[in-house]
């Protein structure tokens, strides 16, 4: 009986949905597209195995919600003898975003890739800075558990993130046995 009237409710709400939106599209000339309503970041960084958590996660949300994905790798530079010196080449951060891109595509879930450069130590005022240039409306950042004293704190980028930030931050908890 139960699965019965959830049936007509949905039934009822389709048609309901069906007669609003009809007269919209006689009045448009074009069909209306269905636009993404969240749009979330994922920063990733160079290790494969941190980010696959993290995919997993968002891919999960996506399949829930009517969700954007926007993939973060920033590669760090520091100074050395007064010279940048990055951590990484450039095609190597390239092909980390276009992995990740292409991950998301493969599950026609919408998504682009942000590459920055930043000051090593400074990766969470570069998420901060994204998710206002890209008006995001949640983080979803991953947590490893290296070097932890105290099991009450976060790594110091998630606490910088969480400072920085107005959205809500989605924290996962990644390599937990390291």
């Amino acid at each position: 009986m139960k699965h019965w009237v959830e049936e007509t409710l949905s039934n009822e709400a389709e048609g309901f949905l069906h007669q609003v939106s009809q007269p919209l599209m006689n009045e448009t000339t074009q069909p209306l597209s269905r636009v993404p309503a969240l749009h979330l970041l994922v920063p990733i960084g160079s290790e494969q195995d941190d980010s696959t958590a993290l995919f997993w996660a968002a891919a999960d949300l996506a399949n829930r919600l009517a969700l954007q994905v926007t993939i973060l790798h920033c590669r760090e530079w520091d100074l050395a003898k007064g010279v940048k010196y990055f951590m990484e080449t450039q095609e190597e951060a390239t092909s980390i975003i276009t992995s990740a891109t292409k991950w998301f595509s493969a599950l026609n879930i919408p998504v682009h890739g942000v590459l920055c450069d930043v000051e090593r130590g400074s990766i969470g005022k570069a998420i901060a800075t994204t998710s206002i240039d890209y008006h995001i409306d949640s983080i979803l950042v991953g947590l490893r558990q290296k070097r932890r004293l105290l099991p009450g704190l976060m790594g110091s980028t998630v606490s910088q993130v969480e400072r920085l930030v107005d959205c809500p931050v989605i924290i996962i908890r990644i390599n937990k046995h390291q």
